[in-house]
């Protein structure tokens, strides 16, 4: 390891300054570089995970976790999973209100339709 010279100090503090300003939901490393994405980065993502059957939603998420090329945590992916279901891009069901008993499907497939409050 070396020590920075005053140049990259202030190169990288400048970098910190524009990535801290710029309104961004998901910052990821690209290429040597900090890129900005919104909320939504990861949807398509989850929404992969999931088919026509119910299944439980920490196990979605478990799988997310497991093909996603960053190092995420569950707590993100579950947030995303209720983002979707509010947007009825996904059907979700629990009945006592825990993530532990949660399940989901993609809508359109008939049957029972999930609630979400």
């Amino acid at each position: 390891m070396r020590a920075l010279d005053g140049g990259e100090i202030a190169r990288f503090a400048g970098e910190c300054e524009r990535n801290r300003s710029f309104p961004s939901g998901v910052r990821r490393w690209t290429d040597g570089r900090i890129t900005h994405h919104g909320d939504d980065f990861y949807d398509a993502l989850l929404l992969a995970q999931c088919d026509d059957d119910w299944q439980a939603a920490d196990q979605v998420i478990g799988s997310a976790q497991w093909e996603c090329d960053e190092l995420l945590g569950d707590v993100f992916f579950a947030w995303r999973l209720r983002c979707l279901a509010r947007s009825g891009r996904l059907l979700w069901r629990n009945p006592d209100g825990s993530l532990a008993e949660a399940v989901v499907r993609l809508p359109g497939s008939g049957g029972a339709q999930g609630t979400l409050h």
